[in-house]
C-alpha cells in the first residue's frame, strides 16, 4: 500500500467537543481537546467510509494507534502486525489557523487537502471525521479499551449512514490490542549470527492461514532449517512423520526491493527462535528451540504474541512442552 493510500484512512486526531454525534449536520463542533485526555494509545473500534473514498475498508491495516498532541501539531504511530511494513509508521498534521482542523503534513505531493476534526464524548472514546477538498470522507471511532458502549457505538454509525458514510466494518475486539501488543515484539539479530546452516526444533506456529499439515491424528516432530549466504537466506519447514516433509522452503535477500518474502526474528529467551515470515499474504510467526521444548511461560507469551501478530491459526508440536521438574517430599 503506498504512502497516499495509507495516509487517508489514518488522519483521525482534532477537537473535542460535547454533545451526540447522532445529529445529522455534519461534524460536531467545540473546544479543543485536553493533551492528557488525547494523547496516548487507542484501539481502533469502527470505521466508516463514503462510497467515493479513493481507499475502501479492506486497505484499513492498524489496529491501534499511539497519539501526541498538543494545541499545534499532533503525531501518531500505527499499529499493526509486526510483519507490515507501514507498522509503527509515524504521521504528522498541523493546525489549520483560525479553525479546529488539522491538515495532513504529506512527503508527497498530493491533489487533496485532508483535514480532519476529533469528537470525544468520553474521555476513553475518540471519534475522528475526515474529510477530502471540504467533504466528508470518512469516521473512526476509538477506545482506550477494547470496545464501546453499545449506545456510542449505535450513535456514532446512525450519524454515518446520515452523512452517506454507508461502507461500515465494526471491529468485534476481545483484547485491549493497545495494550496487550504495544512494544511486545522488539527486532532482534538472531539472523545476523546465522553462520552457515542451523536446525531449530519447532514448538508451535502461528498463522494467517489454516495449515492442514499441523491438523493430523499422528505422531510427528518438526524442524526450521536456516541457511546464510552473505545477505542471502534460505529457510525450510520441515515435517517429520516417519519420513521428512519439506512443508516450505522460501529464499530471501537482505536489502532487496520489490522482495515478497521476508523474514524478522523477534527478541526472546536463550537458545529460543521467534521467527516471523511474510510471503505475500500469509503470514507466519515461528517459535523454535535448541531442545525442541519450550516452558509454559514461553508458550503462554507465544499465544499473547500469536494474536498480536494477527495469526487466527496456533498449532503447538506434540511433545514440544518443557516439563517442570517436581521434587517429592
Amino acid at each position: 500500500m503506498g504512502v497516499l493510500s495509507f495516509f487517508l484512512f489514518l488522519s483521525c486526531f482534532l477537537a473535542v467537543t460535547h454533545g451526540s454525534p447522532s445529529d445529522c449536520v455534519g461534524e460536531p463542533q467545540g473546544i479543543l481537546p485536553d493533551p492528557a485526555k488525547v494523547s496516548g494509545l487507542w484501539n481502533l473500534i469502527a470505521v466508516s467510509l463514503s462510497p467515493n473514498a479513493k481507499y475502501q475498508l479492506d486497505e484499513i491495516a492498524y489496529v491501534y494507534t499511539k497519539v501526541s498532541f498538543n494545541e499545534t501539531e499532533f503525531t501518531f504511530a500505527v499499529f499493526s502486525n509486526p510483519m507490515s511494513d507501514t507498522n509503527g509508521q509515524l504521521y504528522r498534521h498541523e493546525r489549520v489557523p483560525g479553525t479546529q482542523a488539522y491538515k495532513y503534513i504529506s512527503t508527497e505531493v498530493l491533489e487533496e487537502v485532508y483535514t480532519t476534526i476529533l469528537f470525544q464524548p468520553h474521555p476513553d472514546i475518540l471519534i475522528c471525521y475526515e474529510r477530502a477538498n471540504d467533504e466528508i470522507n470518512g469516521a473512526y471511532i476509538h477506545s482506550r479499551a477494547a470496545s464501546v458502549p453499545k449506545e456510542e457505538l449505535d450513535s456514532f454509525l446512525e450519524w454515518s449512514k446520515c452523512n452517506n458514510l454507508i461502507n461500515i466494518t465494526v471491529y468485534n475486539r476481545t483484547v485491549n490490542d493497545a495494550q496487550e501488543c504495544y512494544d511486545l515484539f522488539e527486532h532482534s539479530e538472531d539472523l545476523k549470527d546465522i553462520e552457515g546452516c542451523e536446525t531449530w526444533g519447532l514448538v508451535a506456529k502461528a498463522s494467517n492461514y489454516a495449515d492442514r499439515n499441523y491438523n493430523i491424528r499422528m505422531l510427528y516432530s518438526a524442524k526450521l532449517e536456516l541457511c546464510k549466504t552473505e545477505e542471502a537466506y534460505t529457510v525450510k519447514e520441515i515435517q517429520i512423520v516417519g519420513d521428512e516433509k519439506i512443508l516450505m522452503e522460501l529464499k530471501y535477500e537482505n536489502g532487496t526491493t520489490g522482495n515478497k518474502v521476508k523474514l524478522q526474528s523477534f527478541k526472546t529467551e536463550t537458545d529460543i527462535l521467534l521467527l516471523g515470515v511474510l510471503n505475500e499474504k500469509q503470514r507466519t510467526l515461528f517459535l523454535a528451540s535448541k531442545t525442541s521444548k519450550a516452558k509454559q511461560t514461553v508458550l503462554d507469551d507465544f499465544e499473547i504474541k500469536a494474536h498480536c501478530f494477527e495469526a487466527a491459526f496456533t498449532y503447538l508440536v506434540p511433545g514440544s512442552k518443557e516439563e517442570e521438574n517436581t521434587e517429592n517430599h
